[in-house]
């Protein structure tokens, strides 16, 4: 496949995308529109012909609760402070009840690598399958 067929190919399926999504709105509206008239003609009442707003246009509202993503930088900070809280003989779980959020695991995993590396933590239990890993301060 040439570049050109690539980007051939890229636009009839954008363009596919786009007049489904067109199709799919106007049979919403139609739906719409037939559910008001059913309504007028049950209840009497008038009922706004306004053009209808798909439930998926707006924002859920759990995205508007979910906090902003740390960084790598501040999570190693938490961490760090949090370490001498920590009981003995600790795990992912134990961090995170101590820092009171979940963070990133590849994150987090690469800073306790570090820090093992580093030797301010070491491995007591190597994790496997469901069980976690277990860390001890060095």
């Amino acid at each position: 496949m040439t570049r050109d067929e690539y980007e051939a190919r890229k636009r009839r399926l954008e363009a596919d995308l786009r007049s489904g999504m067109e199709l799919l709105e106007a049979a919403f509206q139609t739906q719409f529109r037939a559910l008001e008239m059913v309504w007028m003609g049950v209840s009497g009442e008038p009922v706004s012909m306004r053009q209808a707003t798909p439930a998926s246009a707006a924002p859920p509202p759990e995205a508007k609760k979910r906090p902003a993503r740390r960084t790598v930088g501040e999570i190693y900070t938490d961490l760090v402070t949090a370490l001498p809280s920590l009981p003995e003989t600790f795990d992912r779980g134990d961090i995170c009840r101590a820092i009171g959020y979940q963070p990133d695991r590849v994150a987090l995993y690469r800073l306790l690598s570090d820090l093992v590396r580093e030797r301010t933590l070491r491995i007591e239990v190597r994790g496997e399958g469901r069980k976690a890993t277990k860390y001890r301060r060095a």
